[in-house]
């Protein structure tokens, strides 16, 4: 039924160097430019993802003031520099762009990160759409 394919083991998914072997919808998370977690949630009032809108996230966001959130992963990376977040924030309408970062007064841990949604000064400001991805090893 498969024509002969043989499934990549996770060891030649991480590696990527296997041309014989197929990526399978269960062997795919095993991939490095595959996205380990993502949300997209409202940081105005009660942080909450949007329906259907996070993958490998505990339920949860922890709201540590203004603009200032910490987001936990249901499967933990391998380690807490293993994994890359990227992700930006809306802007209200009238002011300065703005950017999604890593809080640089709390180190990111493998199971959860602290991030902050920033206005274009540089000063932490909630948002109504602040999306994220991370990639890395689980």
């Amino acid at each position: 039924a498969n024509g002969g394919a043989v499934a990549a083991t996770q060891a030649e998914v991480e590696a990527v160097t296997s041309n014989t072997t197929v990526l399978t919808p269960l062997n795919g998370k095993w991939h490095p430019g595959v996205a380990k977690a993502w949300g997209r949630f409202d940081g105005t009032g009660t942080p909450a993802y949007s329906s259907g809108g996070s993958y490998n996230m505990d339920s949860s966001i922890t709201d540590n003031g203004t603009g200032d959130y910490t987001v936990s992963f249901t499967t933990d990376f391998s380690s807490a520099t293993a994994y890359a977040l990227i992700g930006i924030s809306r802007r209200a309408a009238g002011t300065a762009s703005r950017l999604l970062c890593f809080d640089a007064s709390v180190d990111p841990a493998a199971g959860t990160c602290r991030i902050l949604s920033m206005d274009g000064g540089s000063t932490p400001a909630d948002s109504s759409i602040i999306t994220f991805a991370a990639f890395g090893d689980q």
